[in-house]
Order: C-alpha cells, then sequence, then structure tokens
C-alpha cells in the first residue's frame, strides 16, 4: 500500500500553483514520483512504514549475559518468540518498543520473532502527507527517468537532493529515524 495517493499529490500541487499556472501530470508521472518519494523517505529513516505481519531476526549474543538489541523493525507491537541457538526459550524484555530495543537473558546468538508496525495504520498521517510533498518535489523538478515511463526508477543515493528533502522535510523525519 502506498504511503500517499495521487489525489494527496495532485492537492499538494493545486495548493502551491501559482495563479495563471496551468501545468498538469500524468497518472503515471505522480505515481512513479510517489514511488521515488516513498524511497526517499525509507532511506532517509532508515526504516519504512508498510505493516509486516511478523519477521524474525536473529542478533549476536554479548557478555555478560544480558544483552540489549536494536532490532530492524520498529515500533514493536509484539514478540511472540525469543530462542537460543538449540531452540530453547529465552527470557526476554521489552525495554522501548518506539525504538525497537529488546533485552535478552543469554550471552548466545538468539532469534527474536516479533510484529512491528501497526497493521492497521503502518502509515502515520504525517508521513503521508510528507510523502505527498515530497513527491510534489519530484514532480516540479523532475529528474530525467520520471518523463519516460520505460526507465527504471533508479537506485538511491545516500544523500537525496535537497530540493526532493528540503530542511522542514527533513526535520519533520528526523522524529521517525530508526537510531
Amino acid at each position: 500500500m502506498a504511503y500517499t495517493t495521487t489525489e494527496g499529490v495532485r492537492a499538494v500541487l493545486a495548493m502551491r500553483r501559482e495563479p495563471g499556472d496551468t501545468s498538469t501530470y500524468a497518472n503515471e508521472a505522480v505515481e512513479r514520483a510517489i514511488t521515488y518519494a516513498e524511497m526517499l523517505v525509507d532511506t532517509y529513516c532508515g526504516r519504512h512504514f508498510r505493516a509486516v505481519d511478523e519477521i524474525e531476526e536473529r542478533v549476536p549474543g554479548y557478555e555478560p549475559g544480558y544483552g540489549w538489541h536494536i532490532l530492524t523493525g520498529h515500533p514493536i507491537l509484539s514478540v511472540s518468540e525469543v530462542v537460543d541457538s538449540e531452540d530453547a526459550v529465552v527470557p526476554y524484555e521489552i525495554i522501548s518498543h518506539a525504538l525497537g530495543i529488546v533485552s535478552v537473558g543469554t550471552a548466545g546468538v538468539v532469534r527474536i520473532t516479533y510484529t512491528y508496525n501497526d497493521p492497521a495504520n503502518p502509515c502515520p498521517a504525517e508521513i503521508a502527507n510528507i510523502t505527498a510533498q515530497v513527491a510534489a518535489n519530484i514532480l516540479a523538478n523532475p529528474p530525467s527517468w520520471l518523463k519516460s515511463t520505460g526507465t527504471p526508477i533508479p537506485m538511491l543515493l545516500d544523500d537525496p537532493p535537497a530540493v526532493y528533502l528540503p530542511a522542514d522535510i527533513r526535520a519533520v523525519l528526523n522524529r521517525y529515524k530508526h537510531i
């Protein structure tokens, strides 16, 4: 499921439109801009905003005894299982649901099975709004690949152009960044 809709992007474009501006964008161009905007948001935040039913993650052990692990998926909704390399149940405690931090009661390697992002509402409204703004920024300053439907969307740069993610948008996204 997309973070925003073509209608959401068109609404942002309409708000920004100068008097007398009659420019329009084909649905396919808007959809490609949304896809790229989602990729930029995901990369910048170090996480995604799609619902994930359950994933399994292996994490290394620490000495002595307790180790804190920062899981790649967050916010954590629930942990269904924590087991060691021999499939024995390991005690655990969720230290921070929001940051995905779990403490486990062993120094060995563990496998943690958990659910993250709310399946009923995986994408906060603020992220949907930001994605629409980023897509509008892309359409207002289109890269060459956006104009050709046969051209694949390129891999992302580590530092996306500031014209797509200006300081005000980055300030909002910083609240959702994975540490």
